[in-house]
């Protein structure tokens, strides 16, 4: 996956016209925060793909570089349906109207490898089940 540093404006998709901040674009050889998630932000992710609200879908899937010889596609269960990540990008936008981008994998990054995204990602999430 491409590389970009968390809150980095986003420029990946030049079909995105509205400003964005980078999230949860990890890559080998690239340090991360970690830290503990609430396991709502995991779980509102999780649903927002389920419920495909997704933008920029691929036809194909990232692998988790973090996870050598592992699963492919990264799959993540959500109410009892096994959801395959890795395709696609979701948007949230903070409390103070910021834009956020991120790979939908990003919900493996926190689950499986304790990532731990901005604090205004985060905070996007307020109240999520």
């Amino acid at each position: 996956m491409t590389h970009f540093s968390d809150l980095s404006p986003y420029s990946y998709r030049a079909s995105d016209t509205r400003p964005a901040l980078n999230v949860g674009w990890l890559a080998a050889g690239h340090a991360f925060p970690t830290g503990p998630v609430p396991e709502r932000v995991v779980r509102a992710i999780l649903r927002m793909t389920a419920e495909r609200r997704l933008v920029n879908r691929t036809r194909g899937w990232h692998e988790c570089f973090l996870c050598p010889a592992g699963p492919y596609p990264i799959r993540m269960d959500f109410e009892g349906t096994e959801l395959a990540l890795g395709d696609a990008e979701i948007r949230v936008v903070g409390p103070d109207g910021t834009v956020y981008a991120a790979p939908n994998l990003v919900a493996h990054y926190i689950g499986a490898h304790s990532y731990r995204p901005p604090q205004g990602f985060i905070d996007a999430f307020p109240g999520c089940v």
